[in-house]
């Protein structure tokens, strides 16, 4: 059962883990993100979408909204259809 606090994070029960994402970690035309995997070092996500795109992001980018780092490194294209898993 997934729950929202007044800033909009969600949580889900009954083990209340927080999921918290940036609001630009998204793919073209707010497809679904489909799977997301953090790299071993931490130091990149990858997400799959809706968008038939694989998406590299920095995670320092995440870990701190203010640095002036990039915050998507690499954008996998040419898939020919919706990519389920990374």
């Amino acid at each position: 059962m997934q729950q929202h606090d007044q800033n909009g994070t969600h949580y889900v029960e009954p083990n209340k883990m927080k999921i918290i994402k940036p609001e630009w970690v998204v793919h073209t035309g707010n497809a679904p993100i489909y799977s997301l995997h953090i790299s071993p070092d931490g130091a990149r996500l990858a997400t799959a979408g809706g968008d038939h795109k694989v998406k590299i992001w920095n995670m320092a980018a995440i870990n701190d909204e203010n640095s002036n780092v990039s915050k998507l490194l690499s954008v996998l294209t040419h898939h020919t259809a919706v990519v389920n898993c990374v």
